[in-house]
């Protein structure tokens, strides 16, 4: 299954919560209340190259700092890659990069594709907090909606998974299908 928000039907964040779980609506709530506490809480969009970039670094110390040598960071070939895709599609609008600040502190750095009205999430480093409760993933993906929605979006994709935090930020939107097609073989 493929997650994500329908926009079209939202006018602003109010509405957007309601479409969720009391208990998903909560964990946000709890989460952006546990942030504030520790600073004032900033979704900031990347609004030059040399911004992207930086933000694309941030992502990637918080991504490899929780999956280590499973990170896709840890591949100077991913890393280039990305940074050619950003170079050649952020200035027309294709690449987004928003980072979570508390205070000064990035807290979340967010990757995410932006093509015909429809942001399709790729990937994400968070800071991890002793308090499980403060889960910045959450309230980093209730602001982008917030911002998206304000733009005009038409759609939210988390894309393909079945991460918990998909589903409880989500609905079930499209199904991706995989197919292997080989030679036969002797």
């Amino acid at each position: 299954p493929c997650m994500g928000v329908d926009l079209t039907k939202l006018c602003n964040e109010d509405d957007y919560l309601s479409t969720l779980s009391k208990g998903a609506r909560s964990r946000v709530r709890r989460s952006l209340r546990g942030l504030e506490e520790l600073g004032s809480v900033q979704l900031v969009e990347a609004d030059c190259i040399n911004q992207a970039f930086d933000f694309f670094q941030k992502a990637g110390f918080l991504h490899k700092k929780k999956w280590g040598s499973k990170s896709g960071f840890e591949n100077p070939k991913f890393v280039d890659f990305h940074r050619k895709l950003v170079e050649a599609n952020f200035p027309s609008g294709v690449v987004r990069f928003f980072v979570l600040k508390v205070g000064d502190q990035c807290v979340g750095g967010f990757y995410l594709f932006y093509y015909k009205s429809r942001a399709y999430f790729y990937l994400c480093g968070l800071e991890k907090f002793d308090d499980n409760k403060i889960r910045p993933g959450l309230v980093g993906h209730y602001l982008i909606i917030k911002q998206l929605i304000e733009d005009g979006a038409n759609y939210y994709d988390f894309m393909a998974g079945d991460e918990r935090y998909k589903e409880s930020l989500g609905a079930v939107g499209d199904t991706l299908h995989w197919f292997s097609i080989q030679r036969p073989k002797i």
